[in-house]
């Protein structure tokens, strides 16, 4: 009978957590996506270009995608076991207290100065050598998908052995950052260990002396280990996920950052004039549009003047004009995107 009542709730609850992780990913993959792909700026235009263009940050595909999902997962479930670790301290800590104040106060300093040591000790060091691997990895991925959506180039000018070449590099720099990574986990768990197994002698070394005293029976001792036990795994929460929650932490920056990047690129086009965006013009669709985008106080390095483009000759078939009058400047670190119909002359 209780069996049967307790199922319903255990659907219930798994149920729920798993639409609402689902429901949280969605809404910020989508915010994101949208900012990055149609952005909020100028005539709706999206923020892709101009982070490719100025490098402000890598691999935004994977922000959206892989770490949006790992941040809510991980972060949904961090938050339902921390609901757990509390509801154990506040069934536990009132009955080591009744039994003794001193070993309920030394738990919680032993508990402290093990997390502080994790963190300090392990979870700084796990945290930037799990970035490092968190961008190595879509780098590598990325490289793979370069190829294949340029595949026809790559195999025209037989770039596949120069490919190789790089993704052996890249991969190498991966696996090496992978091994720091493991010394690190394998350090980490030598020194869980300790924490685990000096705890068995935390409430005999604080009841101990009391028994000793006649003042506590043997009975007590059991106890106090019982309650202690549930109040450090509570307690130890932090503690024995550091790896898990170092990788959170990498994920929750990565997203921050793109949130903020897009942000920022978001304000610097609403200050664009309609008139003259980046990357967008209002030049007729049957011409060739060249659009700039530079630094008011950047130093030309290209300057043209009344240029007239032609296509190349070719016997039997007259040169055409794919433009007249051509005049730009193209600043220091600027660049320059032409756009146009299929077949007009953008290649010539």
């Amino acid at each position: 009978m209780i069996i049967m009542c307790v199922l319903p709730i255990i659907g219930t609850h798994t149920y729920l957590q798993q639409a609402l992780e689902l429901e949280w990913r969605a809404a910020i993959t989508r915010s994101m996506a949208q900012r990055y792909l149609s952005g909020s700026g100028p005539n709706g235009q999206g923020m892709f270009y101009k982070l490719h263009m100025n490098g402000a940050l890598d691999n935004p595909d994977q922000r959206i995608c892989d770490d949006v999902e790992g941040l809510v997962s991980g972060g949904l479930q961090l938050v339902v076991d921390i609901i757990g670790s509390v509801m154990r301290l506040l069934s536990f800590v009132p009955v080591l207290y009744r039994i003794s104040p001193w070993t309920c106060f030394g738990t919680f300093v032993y508990c402290a100065a093990s997390t502080g040591g994790a963190i300090f000790g392990f979870g700084i060091r796990i945290f930037k050598i799990q970035n490092a691997i968190t961008k190595q990895q879509a780098t590598l991925r990325y490289s793979l998908i370069r190829v294949r959506e340029n595949a026809e180039s790559v195999a025209f000018f037989r770039g596949g052995p120069t490919e190789w070449t790089k993704f052996q590099l890249m991969f190498s720099t991966l696996a090496d950052t992978i091994y720091r990574k493991v010394r690190q986990i394998t350090e980490f768990a030598m020194f869980k260990s300790i924490v685990k197994f000096s705890a068995f002698a935390v409430p005999v070394m604080l009841v101990g002396p009391k028994y000793m005293r006649g003042e506590a029976e043997f009975g007590e001792i059991a106890q106090t280990s019982f309650a202690f036990n549930m109040i450090f795994e509570a307690l130890m929460l932090i503690t024995a996920r550091v790896p898990e929650l170092s990788g959170m932490a990498v994920r929750i920056s990565r997203v921050y950052t793109l949130h903020e990047v897009l942000q920022g690129e978001a304000s610097t086009l609403q200050g664009v004039s309609r008139a003259n965006p980046i990357g967008l013009s209002s030049e007729p669709e049957s011409s060739i549009a060249l659009r700039e985008h530079a630094a008011e106080d950047a130093s030309t390095t290209l300057d043209v003047r009344a240029m007239t483009l032609m296509t190349p000759p070719r016997s039997g078939a007259a040169q055409q004009t794919i433009i007249s009058d051509l005049a730009f400047e193209l600043k220091s670190g600027a660049s320059l995107m032409i756009v146009g119909e299929s077949g007009i002359g953008k290649s010539s």
